[in-house]
């Protein structure tokens, strides 16, 4: 009876209530609209972390190109593609390794961010070993898809990583981060320019606009003086959108052609749709006998040129313009499609000779 009792009686609610969710970040950045292309860069991206998972691996995956390329926006993409496969979480963080206030997050705050997407209850701790090492513990074992933005050196980013083979690790960069592939087993995937066609299929979508045959010719003229970056070729379509009608005013543009172009590839009060001023930003983190070639360069006629021309246009030797190359080249700034080949594209040479003429470096 009075186990019966005992039964029959309510209990407290506290005895009733259950212990709370545990919280499971959702940070993704929205997916970009109408993103376009990529396709090839998707699927080796996609092939990498099938691969790793199949085999219980580690899979932590460097996107870099330069700046305006896209490597944000094709991160978040394919991060939202697989968002479903990781159910205890997605993290993102902008390390701002390129931005306005020139201070990348150092990966003591860093590590503050990714505890505190968990509602850690205890103070973590201050040294920053000892946080990357609660982050390991408390990540072990989740499937978790973590997102590293504009990273700036593999020292910011190698403290994040967890420790563990069931998580994702999508990490983005101007510079190559050449040391998480050797010590760290990343797998790096470049991105140019994007091909013709793609670049014509992002610029009619973001201009809302179906080209007609007649205004082909003008849309790649557009497309070729935008050099095919993604960024560039946004802001013209929205710097576009109201001034005229749409034949007139893509006439207009194909007009400007690349010197012209470039200044009006601005967004007023936003620095991140400034296309001089993200340069800007990849200019600041160089060393100076990099910057002062970069500058140099505004000397040069065309888009490619030798290790020689380069060399004779800085008047330094060559041994210092093949490091400062090096730099360049490891900076995205500069490609070298062949041993002392190298190319700018037309709106970077366009900024070096800016840089010429006003004298900043």
């Amino acid at each position: 009876r009075y186990w019966w009792w005992c039964r029959s009686r309510p209990r407290p609610t506290r005895w009733c209530s259950r212990a709370p969710l545990a919280t499971i970040p959702a940070q993704l950045p929205h997916d970009v609209p109408g993103f376009t292309g990529r396709t090839a860069e998707l699927r080796r991206i996609g092939d990498v972390v099938s691969g790793a998972q199949s085999r219980g691996e580690a899979s932590v995956v460097v996107v870099t190109g330069g700046p305006g390329v896209g490597k944000t926006a094709l991160a978040i993409h394919f991060a939202h593609r697989i968002a479903r496969q990781f159910p205890d979480g997605q993290l993102y963080l902008d390390l701002q390794g390129y931005a306005p206030h020139g201070r990348p997050t150092p990966p003591h705050e860093a590590l503050g961010s990714l505890l505190a997407a968990f509602r850690i209850r205890t103070e973590p701790p201050d040294g920053t070993l000892e946080r990357s090492a609660l982050f390991r513990s408390h990540v072990a074992g989740r499937r978790l898809l973590v997102v590293l933005d504009n990273a700036a050196s593999v020292e910011q980013v190698r403290p994040l990583l967890p420790g563990g083979s069931s998580s994702v690790v999508l990490v983005t960069g101007r510079t190559a981060l050449t040391g998480l592939a050797v010590r760290d087993g990343a797998r790096r995937i470049g991105l140019d320019v994007l091909q013709e066609e793609e670049a014509i299929s992002l610029f009619s979508r973001a201009v809302g606009h179906t080209f007609t045959a007649a205004q082909y010719p003008a849309v790649r003229k557009i497309v070729d003086a935008c050099a095919r970056l993604p960024l560039a070729l946004r802001i013209a379509a929205a710097r576009m959108h109201g001034t005229a009608p749409p034949n007139v005013a893509i006439a207009a543009l194909a007009a400007l052609g690349e010197e012209h172009l470039f200044d009006y590839l601005h967004v007023p009060g936003d620095e991140r749709a400034t296309l001089r001023c993200v340069f800007d930003w990849s200019l600041r983190e160089l060393p100076p006998d990099a910057a002062q070639l970069l500058q140099a360069l505004g000397l040069a006629r065309e888009s490619t040129f030798t290790l020689d021309d380069a060399a004779e246009l800085s008047g330094a030797d060559r041994r210092t313009v093949r490091r400062s190359l090096d730099t360049l080249v490891e900076a995205s700034l500069v490609d070298e499609p062949m041993p002392d080949h190298f190319r700018l594209h037309g709106l970077l040479l366009a900024y070096a000779r800016r840089l010429l003429d006003a004298g900043l470096v």
